[in-house]
């Protein structure tokens, strides 16, 4: 049975799954920065300076200590961030920001639980294996899997060194005075900790994606020899529909937002630059700059809800029992109005939620498989491990 390899893009890519929330945080920071950033363009003043520098560094620091914290924590289950494609943003973003305040100066008053994070962070390595092992026996046992992938650390380490040492430079070239010099260095403290981060991802990464795929293949190779057939029953939910609807609806809103964004945040600059400002003037910013948008923005997910439910319920197919079974060919699925078995090859592409995988046989168009629908714990896991090895593509 042929079984997918681990490639270095497949690591670099999965790395940004537990890191992405970051790079939410940073453009979220980047906005009161750059409206800081303005104010001083607009009246110099060494205190603003200080703010917008203190103010973006010491979240970035802050958000840093956070992840590694988490990546370290996560030790025994680090693969199960790397391979399941979840959406961290916005739903945990407000508890990882409280967090993250009562995080950093933990991290400042007390020094030797600091000092014992960053060496673990630097020997995690020696303790991957199983938990039984002895120290020497699991240092062994994890240098004899990872000694074969220095070379895919090393190559993500490198370009990750290029790219970010180009834009430096390129950055600090082009400084005319000392302003830019000041909001680019508050910037660029976000480099070598997200460095640090995505090295670690890969390491540990690369490392518990070699340990699962080494189970994967004895529990394919088992199945391919008895040629099981794991059974699945159950009926859709208006959940199960909602989340379907919600993986392609996501992308669409947040690229609206943003693009309503921009020009509906540049009256509130007013704010900050208007050499008189009334009360009045700041409450009609207010309202047309933030609540008129997420009133529009509520209406508009209600009404998307409200349609949805009404196509659910008129649909008798999603509404019916559904049963069958998944084996190494394909699957066959049985309800009241269809019977009908797919090889793996009518499926193009497959998305991994929260308890749900959906397999695609179009754009947009997916049949859809909750947890619930196995009886066992076991039964989910390998079925979606069939799924990964059989279907090449995967949606994030």
């Amino acid at each position: 049975m042929e079984i997918k390899s681990l490639s270095p893009k497949y690591i670099f890519k999965k790395s940004f799954l537990l890191t992405k929330d970051i790079y939410y945080q940073l453009l979220l920071l980047c906005i009161p920065t750059f409206l800081i950033f303005t104010l001083w363009i607009h009246k110099p003043s060494p205190f603003v300076a200080v703010a917008s520098l203190l103010t973006f560094s010491y979240f970035t620091l802050a958000s840093t200590l956070y992840i590694l914290g988490k990546i370290n924590s996560y030790d025994k289950g680090i693969y199960e961030i790397l391979v399941k494609s979840r959406n961290l943003f916005p739903r945990v973003l407000l508890w990882k920001f409280l967090t993250i305040c009562i995080l950093t100066p933990a991290f400042g008053l007390f020094i030797i639980p600091g000092i014992y994070l960053s060496c673990r962070f630097v020997f995690s390595f020696f303790l991957i294996a199983e938990e039984n092992f002895p120290a020497i026996e699991s240092f062994r046992h994890s240098w004899d899997i990872t000694k074969k992938n220095f070379g895919r650390i090393i190559q993500n380490g490198v370009i990750f060194f290029c790219v970010y040492s180009s834009l430096a430079l390129l950055l600090i070239i082009n400084l005319s005075n000392l302003s830019k010099t000041i909001f680019l260095l508050s910037l660029l403290t976000f480099v070598n900790p997200l460095l640090l981060v995505h090295g670690t991802l890969v390491f540990k990464g690369t490392t518990y994606l070699e340990l699962r795929d080494k189970q994967d293949i004895n529990t394919l190779k088992k199945l391919e020899i008895e040629d099981d057939k794991i059974e699945f029953n159950g009926h859709l939910e208006a959940k199960d529909f909602w989340n379907f609807q919600r993986a392609h609806l996501s992308k669409i809103l947040w690229t609206v937002v943003t693009i309503l964004a921009i020009p509906l945040g540049l009256p509130s600059l007013r704010i900050f630059t208007s050499e008189s400002r009334t009360t009045s003037e700041i409450i009609t910013i207010f309202i047309g700059t933030f609540f008129l948008p997420a009133l529009l923005l509520l209406l508009f997910v209600l009404v998307l809800l409200l349609n949805m439910k009404r196509v659910f319920k008129s649909n008798r197919l999603i509404n019916s029992q559904i049963s069958g079974y998944v084996h190494r060919k394909g699957l066959k699925l049985n309800s009241k109005y269809s019977k009908s078995e797919y090889s793996w090859e009518a499926f193009i592409s497959y998305r991994e939620l929260q308890d749900l995988l959906l397999l695609y046989v179009a754009n947009n168009q997916a049949f859809l498989f909750p947890k619930r629908f196995f009886e066992t714990e076991d039964d989910w896991e390998i079925f979606k491990l069939i799924v990964t090895n059989k279907i090449s593509k995967k949606l994030s």
